[in-house]
């Protein structure tokens, strides 16, 4: 990673990788018929059920919320549900990263979606954008962009 970075420069570096990691938890969880649970409670899981099977993944993060209300984005260390740390190290790396970088969007606890690259107005969009971003600073490149409403 350069010394100095923009969020361009994070979606360049990730944005192969990402696809092809990306297509491949698609291939384990399926592209829609599944559902899925998160238990934030010692040991944290997230629990993908499909028609014939429940996959359990151990360790995993969460980034943070897209809300549509206020359009903005909290991150998951900022937070007053007070998630646990094992959760939202990740993010709070990703935060780091952007104090280090000058990227406000990325430092900051809540980012209105119109400060985002492109102003966007759905919650999906923002959550994807702060998602290819984390996974540039990570290193980590699969993403699951869970609906908390449905």
């Amino acid at each position: 990673m350069p010394e100095t970075s923009t969020i361009d420069d994070l979606f360049a570096d990730v944005a192969l990788i990402s696809h092809e990691h990306q297509m491949r938890m698609i291939e384990v969880i399926g592209d829609g018929d599944h559902s899925w649970n998160a238990k934030f409670d010692a040991p944290s899981r997230l629990v993908f059920t499909t028609p014939d099977r429940e996959i359990v993944c151990t360790r995993f993060h969460l980034l943070g919320s897209a809300a549509p209300g206020p359009e903005s984005w909290l991150w998951s260390w900022a937070n007053p549900t007070g998630y646990p740390e094992e959760v939202t190290a990740l993010a709070d790396r990703v935060r780091q990263f952007g104090e280090q970088h000058g990227i406000p969007e990325l430092a900051n606890g809540e980012v209105m979606f119109d400060q985002f690259p492109e102003e966007p107005t759905e919650p999906i969009r923002v959550a994807w954008l702060v998602g290819e971003m984390a996974k540039a600073i990570s290193g980590r490149y699969t993403l699951y962009l869970a609906n908390a409403a449905g």
